[in-house]
């Protein structure tokens, strides 16, 4: 089931299951996702596009008056490239103030690109903390991890936030955003999980000599990874 079909289908979970109720359920979602086929080629993301089609939702009040009717129209609940008149949907913060998610973006863009200095810090530091406290000190390991471990941290912290926002503005529905957002913050740590394994593996590597050992760290990430699906699939059912 799609994540349209799932939304729809919460929308129409209050209302009476009768043969009208369920013809226009079914047209409705056709209608959905024509549309959201249709913003696929036109080179949109699949947020951008799933977030355009729900725009284009009427409210349930609007679905009630439609159901009421001898002919039930659901082509008036769904309309192109316009808003339903009456009460809508409940909408969130990012969607009710671009401006917000705008200033977030910047704010982003600058967490992600101080991350990647970190990192390139900790690989510096490392360095020179080894030529000045020699190679039997403990201080460049030190050094190493604390850099990674800011810039891990900054990683973590803005790719949720990030998440959060891209949830709110894609599905309009507070009751939508807990599944999505949960498998973006698993690729997201995922990701971040892999990217320290490649730093340990060239920290070891130039530092130790420890090319043929170190490889391990990539399949030790991918369990970790593994690890980390499966508790959040376990989290999600509870």
């Amino acid at each position: 089931m799609t994540k349209i079909q799932n939304y729809v289908e919460n929308v129409f979970a209050g209302l009476p299951k009768t043969k009208e109720a369920v013809e226009m359920k079914l047209g409705i979602i056709d209608s959905m996702e024509e549309k959201y086929s249709e913003l696929l080629s036109m080179g949109k993301n699949e947020n951008e596009a799933f977030g355009e089609v729900i725009a284009d939702f009427g409210s349930i009040e609007e679905i009630r008056e439609e159901l009421g009717l001898a002919q039930p129209r659901y082509e008036s609940v769904l309309r192109e490239g316009s808003h339903a008149p009456s009460a809508p949907l409940e909408t969130t913060d990012a969607l009710s103030d671009p401006d917000d998610f705008n200033q977030f973006q910047k704010k982003f863009r600058l967490a992600i690109t101080t991350g990647v200095v970190f990192c390139i810090l900790a690989l510096i530091g490392t360095l020179v903390t080894e030529r000045v406290s020699g190679e039997d000190s403990n201080a460049p390991a030190i050094v190493f991890f604390c850099f990674i471990a800011i810039a891990v941290g900054i990683f973590v912290y803005f790719g949720m936030q990030y998440s959060a926002y891209e949830n709110k503005r894609a599905t309009q529905s507070v009751r939508h955003t807990s599944q999505n957002r949960g498998n973006e913050i698993v690729d997201a740590l995922c990701g971040i999980i892999m990217l320290v394994a490649t730093v340990i593996f060239l920290f070891l590597g130039f530092f130790g000599s420890l090319w043929h050992p170190g490889w391990v760290v990539f399949p030790i990430g991918g369990v970790i990874c593994g690890i980390v699906d499966i508790v959040a699939k376990l989290w999600k059912k509870s």
